[in-house]
């Protein structure tokens, strides 16, 4: 089944999702832009601010990393070459074969159709592409539409212009191949709407739920259960009335058993499609 690339700004560190893919270099340098994503205990690297992927781990031009927490595994992938100049097409094709390897055997979790690995612009840090950033993203783009097979691809950028950039390379025939053309007509009004702030969305509450947050129903379940009331779930019922006796028991504590369940340091892949749909001036 083909999947889909999802572009968008946000903070790769924070995405809910099932994998994630970073760049190293080939002596396995990584920045600690993404320390929250590596093992506590990683020595200093080669390169001032950076730190030293552990080699036990590698194999072929990937690092599977030990996890830091239950729903991610994250890889590093050997995308720089250090003993020549790094080329889009060496790090395309590098960190292609890492999303691959990323790849297999992943389930997808929180109710997505099919796994999410999601990954960073690559190459345009210190991988030696910083001032090639057009000639990158126009040999990744095609790569990671044929790639995401059973999977989807989540392309993380952190600056706006990247995002800007890339959006720009983009095209609908190639990006969804299952619109018409008068629901491609629809989507580029609706974008048109958006990026002049004239567009209000109204989503529930399952885009929340891939970062572990409840759904309206299991919300109110929980409070009838703090509460100890006793509730019909009728799916036809309204459920203002049918959680009103919960309310009134909870008392004082219900504002706080709601809020104790609305947190979370995680954001889906919803909250950040909605975000960059809205221009840069919204973040999360």
């Amino acid at each position: 089944m083909a999947g889909h690339l999802f572009v968008v700004r946000g903070d790769l560190t924070r995405l809910a999702c099932d994998a994630i893919v970073l760049p190293c270099d080939d002596r396995l340098n990584i920045t600690k832009v993404w320390q929250p994503l590596l093992p506590p205990d990683l020595v200093p690297g080669d390169i001032s601010d950076w730190l030293r992927l552990p080699a036990e781990h590698l194999v072929g031009n990937v690092v599977r990393l030990p996890k830091r927490d239950a729903k991610r595994q994250v890889w590093a992938v050997l995308t720089t070459p250090t003993d020549t100049d790094a080329s889009p097409e060496t790090v395309v094709e590098r960190i292609v074969l890492g999303i691959q390897s990323a790849a297999e055997d992943l389930d997808p979790q929180d109710g997505r159709h099919l796994p999410l690995i999601a990954m960073p612009l690559v190459g345009t840090g210190a991988g030696g592409l910083k001032h090639r950033r057009g000639e990158l993203i126009e040999v990744l783009l095609p790569r990671l539409h044929a790639v995401a097979q059973g999977f989807d691809i989540a392309l993380v950028l952190w600056d706006a212009r990247d995002l800007a950039a890339v959006q720009d390379r983009r095209r609908d025939k190639t990006d969804w191949p299952d619109l018409t053309d008068p629901l491609r007509d629809e989507a580029d009004a609706l974008g048109r709407l958006a990026g002049n702030g004239r567009l209000s969305l109204f989503i529930g509450a399952g885009v929340s739920t891939p970062v572990g947050l409840p759904n309206w129903w299991t919300l109110l379940n929980e409070l009838a259960t703090d509460a100890g009331t006793i509730v019909v779930w009728d799916p036809a019922a309204d459920p203002i009335k049918i959680t009103t006796p919960s309310v009134k028991e909870l008392g004082d504590r219900f504002h706080d058993a709601v809020s104790a369940r609305g947190n979370s340091t995680r954001h889906g892949i919803g909250h950040v499609l909605v975000s960059s749909s809205f221009g840069p001036g919204l973040t999360v």
